[in-house]
């Protein structure tokens, strides 16, 4: 329809999103849809307190550029939790960023992700080293961490998903069928959906969430880097 409002790209630009995604999103970026979407989100935000911060609603998108994508991996909604009086979120999906040494917080899922890491990868024994909450190691090797919500109100788990879920269906869509090679860790039923989403080119991995009891001995982490090896791409750093 004519006349329908769409979001300049400055608007995006502004969130420090890199040009790659820009492009690769366009469809969905300069929709009517994603437009009613971010004046929705942007309204509430100005009347109730949404986490992440503003400047990290867009943050895997800064992170993780669009032609280095190896790995997604889904998480379903931003923690919507305080600690010492800042968001656990700060835009990564299950990461958590520590303020400060005597800061002792971590998520449980991101607990139970970094065992697995340190078994899967490193035999039981990293001695502290693949323990770091702050996943942003990961993002800037190719690991796209993506929630299927990209906001959440303070103390509502999951606010916001309905919002988000029907643009994120087709952002999922666009970033598998650009990338055939792509390796897609789908943790847990609720993102589970997404695999109708996907190429079928995709390796996909799939396991229960990571407060689950059948998480443990998922083995993602190490089987990624074969599959990476497999099509001459360099392994994560995990």
């Amino acid at each position: 329809m004519k006349n329908q409002k769409v979001l300049p790209k400055k608007y995006f630009t502004d969130f420090g999103i890199d040009k790659s995604w820009l492009e690769l999103l366009r469809p969905v970026l300069s929709s009517p849809e994603m437009y009613k979407l971010m004046s929705r989100i942007e309204a509430t935000y100005k009347l109730k307190v949404v986490f992440p911060h503003r400047n990290n609603w867009f943050h895997a998108f800064r992170i993780t550029k669009a032609k280095d994508i190896k790995v997604l991996i889904l998480g379903e909604s931003p923690y919507h939790t305080v600690i010492n009086g800042k968001p656990v979120a700060h835009g990564l999906a299950f990461s958590y960023k520590k303020q400060g040494v005597l800061d002792a917080y971590e998520p449980k899922p991101l607990i139970n992700i970094l065992k697995e890491v340190e078994n899967d990868i490193h035999d039981g024994m990293c001695f502290g080293e693949c323990l770091e909450t702050d996943l942003t190691k990961w993002a800037k090797q190719g690991v796209l961490l993506l929630n299927v919500a990209l906001t959440v109100e303070r103390g509502k788990a999951g606010s916001h998903t309905s919002y988000w879920l029907p643009i994120m269906k087709k952002i999922i869509q666009l970033i598998s069928e650009s990338n055939p090679s792509l390796i897609v860790m789908l943790w847990g039923e609720n993102v589970k959906g997404a695999k109708a989403l996907l190429s079928p080119h995709n390796h996909i991995l799939e396991c229960g969430y990571p407060t689950s009891d059948n998480w443990f001995e998922n083995k993602h982490f190490s089987k990624a880097n074969q599959i990476l090896q497999e099509n001459g791409k360099k392994e994560i750093d995990w």
